[in-house]
């Protein structure tokens, strides 16, 4: 809960109530104003007594908050908005007193309509208290000598309603029921019942509770005023608390910024430097929504901005003051980052939007028609339908400068012609190629490359344009869209559509992950590929970048790709090469190297050319592991603490639930559906979720179990598998690179679907050894097991020795199953395992199981038969091998595979 000292600090009340005299230009404005400053500037609110809202409204507001929440659970949840934090909120296991709806737009009656038929309370209160904000705003802005911005202000303001509901703590204890926190706001206006709970925090670092008068409204600064005041006002955090047998009702009306918002230039002197960039209101709401974000704050995050440089100037030629100052700035940009926003005029906006409209058509065509221009060099062409990149589909058109080359891939997918299509692409490379020659120049000339040298660079390559999608994710946390790489060309050049969040950018130290979110509508994002990496001998970097999605809007992109069109060796000119600098690269060729990196054991970026480091030797651990062990523990991040904390609680619940709705658990496949009650095994219960990492399978097991619904279990179920599955994904790739099986991955993926089983060991009551599951082989491909801290996992030894597995909190133990031992001819081997128990705690574990699909034939690649290693195993399918390992004949085999396969 944080700090509970209680602080001594005196809280600031100001009358706003109609009987003072608050026309502009009086002496009581004036001295009013500068109390409301102070207060905001020393401690980030004040509590305002104010009448704009009558008794009869005041009631009925509360009145209209007891009914909505009364609603039944599913209607509260249709209560969605795709920017976070805005719909419903609630059945959160962290904060479980907890509930809040919201009403976005509400000040626009037609907007605020289509939320309730309550909407004229809502939209009444609102305009009421939306008369207190702009009264304050202007106070502020007034008092700070930027009045002549405060119309443009106020018209660029959205407000949002929301409801807020706390529950009476169990027992009238005192406990936390939502956590410290600052607004992402302008702005914020709190009002409440007579319930009292609303703590802040002083400068002191002690807890100020609110004990609020009728009539009162808490008046609160946000991070955004922070912000636009360039640190003058102070972001109040704050906090709730509840305690005794009331419930409380609290009103919030939050005022948030369309657009960028920049510190005004009256704002900015020495005493007082410029603190922030401009910055987008939503796009720091996505942000925050983020693991990083919540761990971060404004005012960290000007550090995680990249450098912006402005090519707009019509006086930007070689040899002017303008053109060498803006190609320092490219050189210690490309240094530092690898990358940078640049600012560039010369693509209209007409022109963006054709691009954009072009690739959705380009999109919505059939997958038979998109596979029409598949090329065999990866990346260019149509790729998409990628397992372990779900959301991520790309159209690559090489030779985008040249007529006959793009109308020939437009006739591909388009027979009757497609003009819009071959004039958006040919426009859109010709335009960008500008920045793109430009850019190049720059750098050449900041290292001292002569200028032949650099014209013939120039010339010395073609336009790659690539148009990709990005499809909208449900989910509330972010989804992988694109893997972190870095790419493999000279430079490219990216736009995006209206969907700005999703690109990031790693930092130099590897530590941190930049949100690269353009900050204009000319924006244009400039990352140094490897190629251009090899060629300055080392001197700049590899801007490493990703997209991380989150919200349903498609994100659309578009990319100039500059690539070598010649077969000459890439290698550093003389010029870079010296006894500081010596030559790092051996000279290569571009297309040799393109596909060493996309179809033999090389890996996507840079390090190919000298291997990879990072990956390489994790790759030999796991595959040293698997032959030694069949098994590892695996440390992996990627799950949050708070879900693997929530994946436990989902399975009490689960494992609560009375015997005979737990039997509606049933699978055509063996061991898929309920499992327990057995004799022989009287401590272990276990189910099944097919297709776990996909939300409508895992809401219809949900609702075969709770009709009424479990949102909260469906979330943490379908979360946890999705995470889980990119470490899944990881290793198979892995464990397929280590034996030269790379052409078959993306076919070895494909083949596979999940099955998430649950399992519950109930606690012997004894501290004798007891059976919790039998020695067993899993008959899967890959399973990742993880267990709460109740212990008794052991694996068996190739010397037939048991091992006591022990994993730490954040790691998983990873084994592979008898298919994965069919598939690789026996090279690697599946390890028995089993349960045993002691104690009375009861142990709760999950398994992701990979398993390959029905119908689906497992046959060891011809790779892997030779003389030494002849074919151990006839083709098989998965789901009839299952079915036969649990006949008598395949329990009674001591090798129920080779009983059913083997040759």
């Amino acid at each position: 809960m944080g700090s509970s000292v209680k602080s001594s600090s005196k809280v600031p009340v100001l009358d706003l109530t109609s009987r003072q005299d608050l026309n502009p230009n009086t002496s009581t404005w004036r001295s009013i104003s500068r109390e409301a400053c102070e207060a905001l500037e020393e401690y980030g609110y004040f509590v305002a007594l104010y009448d704009g809202v009558t008794q009869e409204l005041d009631d009925s507001i509360f009145a209209a908050a007891e009914e909505l929440f009364d609603l039944p659970t599913d209607t509260k949840r249709k209560n969605v908005n795709e920017k976070p934090y805005h719909g419903y909120v609630g059945q959160m296991p962290v904060i479980p007193l907890h509930e809040g709806l919201g009403i976005d737009y509400v000040t626009n009656k037609e907007e605020a309509q289509r939320f309730t038929h309550l909407i004229e309370t809502a939209h009444g209160f609102s305009n009421a208290v939306a008369e207190l904000d702009r009264l304050v705003v202007r106070m502020i802005f007034e008092n700070y000598g930027v009045e002549k911005h405060y119309d443009s202000h106020v018209g660029s303001k959205t407000y949002l309603l929301k409801f807020l509901k706390y529950l009476a703590p169990p027992e009238s204890i005192s406990m936390a029921a939502f956590p410290q926190h600052t607004d992402k706001t302008f702005l914020s206006i709190l009002h409440q019942n007579g319930v009292n709970g609303l703590e802040v925090k002083s400068k002191d670092g002690g807890w100020i509770s609110l004990h609020l008068p009728p009539k009162s409204y808490v008046v609160m600064a946000g991070d955004i005023s922070m912000g636009w005041s360039n640190d003058r006002i102070r972001s109040c955090e704050h906090r709730v608390t509840m305690e005794g047998d009331k419930t409380r009702y609290t009103l919030g009306l939050f005022s948030f910024i369309k657009g960028l918002v920049s510190v005004p230039e009256e704002l900015v002197d020495d005493e007082h430097p410029l603190m922030y960039k401009p910055f987008d209101n939503i796009a720091l709401i996505n942000f925050y929504a983020t693991k990083e974000g919540r761990e971060a704050n404004l005012e960290t995050t000007p550090a995680l901005q990249l450098p912006v440089i402005d090519f707009t100037s019509p006086n930007l030629k070689p040899g002017t003051v303008e053109w060498d100052s803006v190609r320092g700035d490219v050189r210690r940009a490309l240094e530092e980052y690898g990358c940078f926003e640049a600012l560039f005029d010369k693509v209209p906006v007409e022109l963006r939007k054709a691009v954009f409209d072009v690739s959705e058509e380009a999109f919505q065509l059939p997958l038979e028609t998109k596979k029409r221009v598949v090329s065999k060099r990866k990346y260019r062409g149509y790729v998409g339908q990628i397992p372990s990149l779900p959301l991520f589909e790309v159209m690559g058109v090489d030779f985008a400068e040249n007529e006959d080359k793009v109308n020939e891939f437009t006739h591909k997918l388009w027979p009757q012609g497609n003009g819009s299509f071959s004039e958006a692409v040919m426009s859109f490379a010709e335009k960008v190629s500008e920045l793109d020659f430009m850019t190049r120049r720059m750098i050449m000339e900041s290292f001292g490359v002569n200028e032949n040298y650099i014209e013939k660079h120039l010339n010395s390559t073609k336009c790659l344009v690539r148009m990709m999608k990005y499809q909208g994710v449900e989910e509330t946390e972010e989804e992988l869209g694109m893997e972190a790489h870095t790419d493999r060309n000279m430079l490219t050049i990216l736009c995006q559509n209206d969907v700005k969040d999703g690109l990031e950018v790693r930092t130099s130290d590897d530590k941190q992950w930049i949100k690269a979110n353009p900050s204009q509508d000319s924006s244009f994002i400039v990352l140094g590929g490897a190629t251009l990496h090899v060629l300055l001998n080392g001197r700049v970097l590899t801007g490493v970048h990703r997209v991380m999605r989150m919200g349903t809007n498609t994100r659309f992109s578009a990319g100039l790709f500059s690539v070598p069109k010649t077969e000459d060796l890439i290698y550093a000119p003389e010029e870079l090469v010296d006894p500081e600098h010596p030559r790092l690269y051996k000279p290569f060729d571009f297309e040799a190297y393109f596909q060493f990196t996309t179809e033999g054991p090389g890996r996507r970026d840079v390090a190919a050319l000298r291997g990879e480091p990072q990956w390489d030797l994790t790759k030999a651990d796991v595959y040293k592991a698997l032959q030694d062990y069949g098994c590892f523990e695996a440390s992996f991040d990627k799950v949050p603490i708070e879900l693997r904390k929530s994946i436990f609680k989902a399975l009490e619940e689960l494992f609560d639930l009375p015997l005979q709705t737990k039997l509606r658990n049933v699978s055509k496949k063996p061991f898929h559906g309920y499992v327990g009650q057995y004799p022989m095994v009287p401590l272990y219960e276990s189910m099944g979720i097919d297709d776990s990492d996909v939300v409508d399978k895992v809401e219809a097991f949900t609702e075969k179990l709770w009709p009424q619904g479990n949102n909260s279990f469906s979330a943490t179920i379908h979360s946890f598998s999705k995470k889980l599955s990119e470490l899944d994904i990881t290793i198979r790739r892995m464990i397929m690179e280590s034996f030269g099986l790379v052409k078959y991955i993306d076919e070895h993926l494909q083949s596979t679907n999940y099955l998430l089983r649950v399992m519950k060991y109930t606690g012997p009551d004894t501290e004798e050894t007891k059976l919790g599951l039998n020695a067993h082989t899993d008959k899967n491909i890959v399973t990742i097991l993880y267990q709460n801290h109740v212990e008794g996992l052991e694996v068996q030894t190739k010397d037939k020795n048991w091992i006591n597995v022990k994993p730490s909190e954040d790691s998983f133990i990873v084994m592979i199953g008898d298919s994965l031992h069919a598939l690789l001819n026996g090279r690697l081997h599946s390890p028995y395992h089993r349960v045993m128990m002691t104690g009375t705690e009861t142990r709760y574990s999950l398994g992701l199981f990979s398993i390959p699909k029905a119908g689906h034939i497992v046959s060891s690649p011809d790779e892997l038969v030779d003389e030494e290693h002849p074919r151990l195993f006839k083709p098989f399918d998965h789901v009839e091998f299952l079915k036969f390992y649990y006949t008598e004949a395949g329990q009674r085999s001591q090798s129920a595979l080779k009983t059913y396969c083997g040759m």
